[in-house]
């Protein structure tokens, strides 16, 4: 990954990118899928996106601040 790729502007386009590209495979999905564990181990998607969505919201905070 090139310094380029370190910068705050350059991060914060990646994580969007990449929840545009993971909420696009889950759209679509029924509740009962969204809560369905069996397919990723012991948590399911719906906790999963909890998980990512408030690991997203502290890193974006810490990145704002360099901005």
């Amino acid at each position: 990954m090139s310094r380029e790729n370190h910068k705050p502007r350059a991060i914060l386009e990646r994580i969007t990118k990449a929840r545009v590209a993971l909420v696009s495979e889950i759209y679509g999905l029924s509740e009962e899928e969204l809560g369905d564990s069996s397919a990723m181990g012991t948590w399911s998607i719906k906790e999963s996106m909890a998980h990512l969505g408030r690991w997203e919201e502290i890193c974006c905070e810490g990145i704002q601040g360099h901005l």
